[in-house]
């Protein structure tokens, strides 16, 4: 589904992401955990060409995608929700998901009631201005106007930012469930170690731009090694 292999990415001439190398199979949830800085919220964007790649590849579906555009990548089937959400405001939620339609290129964008059906408290919110939702339910906006393009990849940057606890483990289980029942593969980067565990398969452990520990979420659970990779 997604390949990357020796991914070197940065903001001026000092490299912020070294030689990057991981993959993500169909379905898949995989968390990208890592201290603050290390270059989590960086991979993502070099991924989305949001930041020029240097050297390495992007292979999307068998498809390398390293030399194209961002808005030529999500209509690949790559999509990004960006830490903070990205909502607008002041369009309606509807409005907002439209939005999202036009990132479908080629593929046959959702049914805005089929886009809706995950998401029960958007359905009641429909007419509603994005920014009068609560913390949560932005985040549920934000999940559906990307999912409304088919998107196979799903890049989550802190998806419990802002989002009041007893609502984190909703945002879970959504995760869980698009991935299950849709067949995206996710790549979560999150400092909520709980959310992680819930969500995903596998986790990536990033330090000072590189991976340095793959292996299975349930690791996390372990104190030596949060510790070590953490300073949990």
């Amino acid at each position: 589904m997604l390949n990357v292999t020796d991914l070197t990415a940065s903001y001026g001439p000092v490299p912020v992401i070294r030689g990057v190398t991981f993959s993500i199979a169909k379905g898949e949830v995989v968390a990208l955990i890592g201290r603050n800085g290390v270059g989590k919220t960086t991979l993502l964007r070099s991924l989305m060409a949001m930041l020029p790649v240097r050297r390495g590849q992007i292979e999307l579906d068998g498809e390398a995608v390293d030399t194209l555009r961002t808005h030529q990548i999500a209509r690949r089937g790559m999509m990004l929700v960006p830490q903070g959400r990205g909502i607008l405001s002041r369009l309606t939620v509807g409005e907002n998901i439209a939005a999202g339609m036009r990132a479908a290129g080629d593929r046959q964008p959702l049914p805005l009631a089929e886009a809706l059906a995950p998401f029960p408290a958007l359905r009641e919110r429909i007419n509603n201005p994005g920014g009068a939702l609560s913390g949560g339910q932005q985040q549920q906006l934000a999940l559906a106007r990307a999912m409304v393009s088919r998107p196979s990849m799903l890049l989550l940057d802190e998806p419990s930012e802002g989002v009041q606890p007893n609502i984190v483990h909703e945002i879970g289980e959504l995760i869980g469930r698009l991935a299950r029942e849709t067949g995206v593969s996710v790549l979560l980067v999150e400092q909520n170690i709980e959310l992680a565990l819930q969500a995903a398969h596998r986790c990536l452990v990033m330090e000072k731009g590189q991976i340095v520990h793959q292996g299975p979420v349930d690791e996390l659970r372990d104190d030596a090694v949060l510790k070590r990779y953490l300073a949990l």
